[in-house]
């Protein structure tokens, strides 16, 4: 299933990947795009994310809650926090401010909270979204 700037709404009631680990995590810096595998043992269930048109991602490592490996939660977020700060570095550079601009509201924040505490932020214009039972 893919989501966009049209249905994001409804990625949070149709997709969930609370208590699943992270299989693998790439970054494909030329195609923008990041592939996230994850496995969920007690829902017997594996989710391959793939993040499209990346514009920006962070993540933090930093254990707030000690050390954790499964997801909470993966949602939407309204706060328009990556938003803000793409616009603060896209804007010295006035090429890629412009294009960024004129599409903000064709993008969407994601958010991945561990259960250490730990976050990944993903700005992108596309999610596509598969679950296969095991």
């Amino acid at each position: 299933m893919i989501f966009n700037y049209t249905n994001k709404g409804s990625i949070d009631k149709k997709t969930s990947i609370h208590d699943s680990e992270i299989t693998l995590f790439n970054y494909d810096y030329n195609d923008k795009t990041i592939n996230l595998n994850l496995v969920s043992t007690c829902w017997g269930k594996k989710y391959n994310i793939r993040f499209m048109n990346v514009l920006y991602f962070e993540s933090q490592n930093c254990n707030f809650w000690g050390e954790g490996y499964s997801i909470i939660s993966g949602a939407i977020s309204n706060k328009n926090i990556l938003i803000e700060k793409c616009n603060i570095l896209l804007n010295e550079n006035t090429e890629y401010y412009d294009n960024f601009s004129n599409n903000i509201n064709e993008y969407i924040e994601y958010n991945i909270t561990f259960n250490s505490g730990d976050k990944i932020n993903i700005l992108c214009k596309e999610i596509d979204y598969e679950e296969v039972t095991l």
